[in-house]
Formats: structure tokens, C-alpha cells, sequence
């Protein structure tokens, strides 16, 4: 009965140390994901003189420690090229410009009809657009705001874009030359904001 007890312990152990094997192995994969992501972040900020990590630095306001559209607008109000991190929604093509398309998406919403007329000569400019909602640093199940971001393409930039054969993840580090910085109204508690640039440069977050 005592080695059977014996036995019974050990495989115990053996099991437990497996499990904190495994605990450790999944740690160290993060750890290492994260540092890649880091540098991808960096390397593209260096390589194109632009600002990261601008969120960190956000005015709030009241008990809740709010940040307002306007504390967003303010911080991408620059001419510098500005880093963000953000997934993939679509690849489109456009002749009437992010702007009028985002107006155009909320006169459907309320059921109004559209007949749009383009001139037979006006080419149409391919847009990548990406979305990233930002936590609230105290509160991780809270959204302190959200950026939907449209973006012009060069040819070169697109083609990588639908050419990638191996993307495991539709997270992008993306550089963008801000033009516009748009606050629309949603029904979320928290502000959305439409950001309308070109892309500078873009590296995939795997």
C-alpha cells in the first residue's frame, strides 16, 4: 500500500511540474510576440521619422478619467507621420474620397436612397481601412475610445497588401500622414473617430 501511495505522489508531481512547464512555455511565447511587435513598432517609427505611442499621453477628465474626441483630435493634429496600431476591415476602391463615403454610410443607415453620377474621366483610389479600440489603462473590459482609420494606397502597397499569402494575424503596425481627424456620432458610450490619411508604410503584427 506505501508504494502505491508512493507511486500516486509522484505521478502527482510529475503532472504538476508539467503543467507549470506548459504555464511557463505559453509565458515565454507571449513574452516573445510581444518584444517582435515592439520592435516592428519601433523600426517603422524610426524608419519614417513618426510618433508612437501618442495614446500614452492623453488629457482626461472627471472621476472616470475620460478622454474626449477633442483630446484625440488635438494629439493627431500634426505634421509629423503618426503610428498606429490597428486590424484590417477592407481594401476599396473609391472616386468620391473617405470623407463623402463616411457620409454617405450614415444617410443609408437613416434610409435615405443615393444616385451617385462620376465623370468618365475621374479614376478611382484604392483605401485600406482599419479599426482599433483603445482600453482604458485602470479598466481593461472598459473602451476609452475607438479610431476607424481610412487610408490611401499606392499600387506597390496594395498589391503587398493582397498578394501576403501568410498572415496569421490582421493586426497591422501602419504609418499614416494624417489629413483629417473626423467625430461622428454613434450610439457607444465612448467617442469614435474617423481618421483620413495616406499610408506612409505598414508591416504586418504576426
Amino acid at each position: 500500500m506505501k508504494h502505491l501511495w508512493l507511486a500516486i505522489l509522484l505521478l502527482a508531481a510529475g503532472c504538476s511540474d508539467n503543467s507549470n512547464d506548459t504555464a511557463q512555455s505559453t509565458n515565454d511565447v507571449e513574452s516573445a510576440n510581444a518584444s517582435a511587435t515592439s520592435q516592428i513598432e519601433s523600426l517603422l517609427a524610426t524608419r519614417n521619422s513618426a510618433i508612437s505611442n501618442w495614446e500614452k499621453n492623453l488629457s482626461r477628465h472627471g472621476e472616470g478619467s475620460l478622454v474626449f474626441s477633442i483630446d484625440v483630435q488635438k494629439a493627431l493634429n500634426s505634421t509629423s507621420p503618426i503610428l498606429f496600431k490597428a486590424h484590417l476591415q477592407d481594401v476599396f476602391q473609391s472616386k468620391e474620397g473617405f470623407t463623402k463615403r463616411v457620409e454617405n454610410i450614415h444617410i443609408l443607415a437613416a434610409g435615405e436612397s443615393m444616385h451617385f453620377v462620376y465623370p468618365t474621366n475621374e479614376t478611382a483610389t484604392t483605401y485600406a481601412e482599419f479599426k482599433q479600440s483603445y482600453k482604458h489603462p485602470g479598466l481593461a473590459t472598459q473602451t476609452d475610445f475607438e479610431l476607424e482609420l481610412c487610408v490611401e494606397l499606392s499600387d506597390e502597397q496594395v498589391q503587398k497588401l493582397l498578394n501576403a499569402k501568410d498572415i496569421i494575424s490582421d493586426e497591422y503596425a501602419i504609418v499614416v500622414k494624417v489629413s483629417r481627424v473626423m467625430s461622428l456620432e454613434t450610439d457607444d458610450d465612448y467617442p469614435t473617430l474617423y481618421i483620413d490619411g495616406t499610408c506612409v508604410d505598414f508591416s504586418f503584427l504576426k
